[in-house]
């Protein structure tokens, strides 16, 4: 305690000289208190100013420490406290996401030691946002090493969007190194729709190079239900030259779904168009969902002016199932 008001007191009139004085001391309880007592200090400032001065500490267990007494003085200035005087949540999470934009491997590092449970994840991902901003392949490297119940998944994903919006080829080249799986997949997604908003030509040959039964589906079904936002008629004349037959429905139907949110009657008449019944039958679907999403009421009028039978029937379903997507998928795309 002598110690920590020792820094305390000094760090009000003179802070070079109590991190002077703390840096001179052995490891241990008498050091960690004078850096406790310094950064109790100022955390009743500026925080950026806080912040800045304990990531300028050169000793990384020094470094660690002063984050963690600044966060704990926060939690008692707000009433986080856990209750036992350990670090609450929220006031880790703050400065997690402070540290972040400035330095994210020490926000990383810090999340990793003082936030358990979802709130860890949701963490990884705003420090994957951050530093994919300045250094992708660091960002990428960090996600494929986040814990699968980490919520590497969605971070992986998110990595994948944001790197694709800048560079798709080297997002791309990281991402074909994973495993099949729904990770794999997942990216393959983010990728391919970003890339095909700037160029689908491109999006496309990298899709058809993914072998068939590892992302190929998801990557023509991104790229078709981007694609159809700007130019619908090229995206649904593509897509009906899928070879594979589901990866083909997929895409017409989420091409087609897509259409029908600026242009319904277009759409319809590019469905009931569809040669292959299945096809029409999910395209159908599909525009039924989307406009159940804006309209019940109006999606089961559109729905009844279909003809009797398996196209009524496919509409009357879509409308009913409005939370689903129109891909076939049980709800949203991640990041989507």
């Amino acid at each position: 305690e002598a110690f920590k008001e020792l820094g305390n007191m000094l760090a009000a009139s003179d802070l070079q000289s109590a991190l002077a004085m703390a840096e001179k001391l052995t490891a241990g309880v008498d050091r960690k208190a004078m850096f406790s007592g310094i950064f109790a200090q100022l955390s009743t400032g500026d925080p950026k100013k806080a912040l800045d001065i304990a990531q300028g500490l050169t000793n990384p267990v020094d470094k660690r420490f002063a984050l963690k007494s600044l966060a704990l003085e926060w939690a008692f200035a707000g009433k986080d406290e856990k209750g036992d005087g350990s670090l609450g949540t929220s006031a880790a999470m703050s400065v997690t996401l402070a540290l972040a934009d400035r330095n994210p491997a020490e926000a990383a590092a810090f999340a990793q030691s003082t936030i358990e449970g979802r709130e860890r994840g949701f963490m990884n991902m705003a420090i994957a946002r951050s530093w994919t901003k300045t250094d992708p392949v660091a960002a990428a490297t960090f996600a494929s090493q986040i814990p699968e119940n980490d919520g590497r998944r969605w971070v992986v994903s998110n990595v994948a969007k944001q790197w694709a919006d800048s560079d798709p080829q080297h997002a791309a080249a990281w991402v074909e190194k994973f495993p099949d799986g729904r990770e794999r997949n997942s990216a393959i997604d983010q990728i391919s729709g970003k890339w095909a908003e700037t160029n689908p030509s491109q999006a496309i040959q990298w899709a058809n190079s993914l072998p068939a039964d590892t992302g190929q589906a998801s990557a023509y079904r991104s790229i078709a239900e981007t694609w159809a936002q700007s130019q619908p008629a090229e995206a649904v004349q593509w897509a009906t030259k899928i070879a594979d037959p589901e990866a083909q429905k997929a895409a017409v139907s989420s091409a087609i779904g897509r259409w029908a949110s600026t242009d319904t009657n277009a759409a319809t008449t590019a469905a009931v168009n569809l040669t292959n019944a299945d096809t029409q039958q999910a395209a159908i679907s599909a525009i039924g969902r989307q406009l159940a999403r804006n309209d019940q009421t109006a999606a089961t009028t559109w729905a009844n002016s279909l003809p009797a039978g398996p196209l009524r029937d496919a509409g009357t379903t879509g409308v009913n199932n409005r939370r689903g997507d129109w891909y076939g998928g049980g709800g949203p795309r991640p990041g989507r």
